[in-house]
């Protein structure tokens, strides 16, 4: 008898233990399955806007060539010793953050040994020059000029290069013409639509470039663009998600035995 109610007890506890593991192995896969299908797709959108964004402030970085957006021919052979530069209207709707300027069309006779290549940055409705640097060059052809300044939208700006070489007045440069009965008064909107060309100035010294000229020099901006703040804010908010999206805890297994009724306990819990 004795042996007969002990197999009963042990066929219980068996089968509740049976039960109790399968009930285990059900509450493991719903978290599993929760997590998969519940979590990581939010994870996976707030992820990739967060990747589209730093994608696109990555690709804020822009080449503005003045001479591009509108027809136009070139003229060659002409003098480059003073101050040539193209007046400009920020169009952008953000800074415009100036890295370095880019002078092509620019060479000199072949008894120059070098010249001195300088850009400059002047604010047009106070003539200030905000910012200026030089660079030697001694083989002619294009030349870069790190130089750093902001543009802000709405501003209005003249961009340029002086040249001197040595010895003097050897300076030639090639200049664009845009089309039209008359260029020195229209303007144009280059290509990336950042700025538009109001007319080309120079004047003879190191100075601000005062006289009207028909001829814009080839200039090329290289610069960042600001982004929108809206992107910034949007930036913000799935950085933010990222970090602060609520977790869920995991499944803790509680088990234990009830003396007093022989029954065995055991219980999964999925805590929130």
């Amino acid at each position: 008898m004795k042996t007969f109610v002990r197999t009963i007890i042990l066929t219980n506890a068996s089968e509740r233990k049976a039960r109790h593991g399968a009930r285990r192995n059900t509450q493991i896969r719903d978290c599993f399955y929760s997590t998969l299908f519940g979590e990581l797709p939010g994870y996976f959108c707030i992820g990739a806007m967060v990747l589209a964004l730093a994608a696109n402030l990555a690709s804020a970085q822009e080449t503005i060539n003045l001479t591009s957006g509108t027809d136009g021919s070139y003229m060659s052979d002409q003098s480059y010793n003073e101050t040539r530069a193209a007046d400009v209207t920020v169009l952008s709707g953000t800074d415009l953050l100036v890295e370095s300027m880019t002078l092509t069309g620019f060479y000199f006779n072949n008894w120059v040994t070098s010249a001195v290549v300088g850009a400059r940055i002047y604010n047009t409705s106070t003539q200030q020059l905000i910012a200026s640097a030089n660079v030697t060059d001694s083989s002619g052809g294009p030349v870069t000029v790190p130089i750093s300044a902001t543009l802000v939208p709405g501003g209005d700006y003249r961009l340029g290069f002086f040249a001197a070489t040595t010895p003097a007045n050897g300076g030639i440069g090639t200049f664009f013409l845009p089309a039209g009965e008359n260029p020195w008064l229209i303007p144009y909107t280059e290509a990336d639509g950042l700025l538009r060309i109001n007319g080309a100035y120079d004047i003879q010294p190191d100075s601000f470039p005062a006289y009207l000229n028909e001829a814009v020099p080839q200039v090329n901006l290289q610069v960042v663009v600001v982004p929108e703040p809206a992107c910034m804010g949007l930036l913000a908010v799935g950085v933010t998600a990222l970090l602060f999206r609520r977790h869920p805890k995991p499944a803790t297994h509680k088990y234990g035995n009830d003396f007093a009724t022989g029954s065995t306990k055991s219980a999964w819990t999925h805590a929130e």
